[in-house]
């Protein structure tokens, strides 16, 4: 057996070829690790938590490993998956439309698939059994990495000792398709499709990459005709039949975006006809003055995206106010969301770089800025015409 001296504690490894550990505790006895450990990092990881513990402990306050892990199993005795996820998340500060989406992804999914299973004993194959019973919609991949943020937290609080969500593509959807996104003459007729007070918050999503939340809480301050630039510092999310003010999705959200030179005339009509004085006032607002709710929002974009894209026969079917219209079987095929597509495939052709369009979208990650990226066909063609003139002439 090889024994390692350590300036704290001891590591020796077994004729198993498994690690122990073992240290020396304030009460002067030996105290040996509760189990022993593959990898020597593990064993080293375990004595640095516990001199960690030893020199935070209070006098008189220091529990051996063994008592503590004794405690730990009279608290892990008969708690489930759906105990401790309902304390984490009453125990997290979480943004409240994010709560919101918690609460149903847990009472949903979670709890009836994995929620009455032993926290400590929950393992790949109760995981994979549940993932193998889902339709991997959107929802369900939410819930899948919501279980494993969940289970990452009970290991950190030592209630768990392996993550049990390990299969591959889980919690990570892919993007169903690629669409066409709407030419812009496409994007005008939808934006005038639209009552005429929430007309340029389609234009700002088309041409600046807003968000629906970041355009309903745009407010006067926030426009900046000298500059030609508006600012994004809030947003509205909804919250159970709650509107909910606050931050944007991420701290890359907070951010600052020029206003296309051609759409300042609408900008600078619109600040004029529709937006009251005052620092405070709203740039879009209901019929009431207040924040308009997306639930009516989406039934005005959907209104005006089939008035504008919908053949003939179909536009003839919508009938009653802009806003709150017998809406067809008909499906348009967009939603306000994808015109951030727009801006940002758009904003990729003219030139932007990757970082740029990271800055106008208000992304974290690289990578979700590409996702919002679309093959234009018209463009593409165009691109190949180009290379069609690079290639050599064939010779017989």
């Amino acid at each position: 057996m090889a024994r390692q001296r350590r300036s704290f504690g001891q590591i020796r490894q077994l004729p198993s070829k498994r690690f122990q550990a073992s240290f020396i505790g304030p009460d002067a006895l030996r105290h040996t690790a509760p189990m022993t450990y593959q990898r020597k990092t593990d064993a080293e990881r375990w004595l640095n938590e516990e001199y960690r513990r030893m020199e935070l402990a209070e006098p008189g306050e220091w529990e051996p490993p063994l008592d503590r892990e004794g405690a730990k199993r009279k608290q892990l005795d008969g708690l489930t998956v759906g105990d401790y996820a309902t304390t984490w998340l009453e125990a997290n500060e979480i943004r409240p439309s994010t709560r919101v989406l918690y609460e149903r992804l847990l009472r949903l999914r979670i709890l009836p698939g994995v929620g009455m299973a032993r926290l400590d004993r929950l393992d790949r194959q109760t995981v994979a059994r549940w993932w193998a019973t889902t339709a991997k919609t959107r929802a369900d991949h939410q819930a899948y990495s919501l279980l494993h943020t969940i289970m990452g937290a009970a290991i950190d609080e030592g209630l768990a000792k392996e993550n049990p969500c390990t299969i591959k593509g889980a919690g990570k959807p892919s993007r169903e398709k690629s669409f066409e996104p709407p030419t812009p003459a496409q994007v005008q007729v939808i934006a005038d499709a639209m009552p005429p007070k929430w007309r340029i918050g389609v234009l700002l999503a088309a041409w600046c990459g807003l968000r629906s939340g970041e355009v309903r809480e745009l407010r006067r301050k926030d426009i900046d005709m000298k500059a030609g630039k508006l600012r994004v510092d809030r947003a509205v999310s909804r919250a159970g039949a709650e509107l909910v003010i606050g931050e944007p999705k991420t701290e890359a959200g907070c951010r600052t975006v020029p206003i296309p030179v051609s759409l300042r005339p609408a900008m600078e009509a619109h600040l004029a006809l529709w937006v009251e004085e005052g620092p405070e006032s709203l740039l879009i607002s209901s019929a009431e003055g207040g924040t308009v709710h997306d639930g009516r929002w989406n039934r005005a974009f959907r209104s005006a995206a089939i008035r504008a894209l919908a053949p003939d026969e179909e536009r003839e079917r919508v009938r009653g106010k802009v806003g709150r219209p017998a809406l067809p079987d008909w499906d348009p095929g967009i939603t306000f969301h994808d015109l951030r597509h727009v801006a940002l495939t758009n904003a990729g052709i003219a030139g932007a770089t990757l970082r740029e369009l990271q800055v106008l979208a208000g992304h974290t990650d690289p990578a979700m800025a590409m996702r919002y990226q679309e093959v234009v066909h018209s463009h593409l063609a165009e691109v190949m015409d180009r290379v069609s003139d690079m290639i050599p002439t064939s010779i017989d």
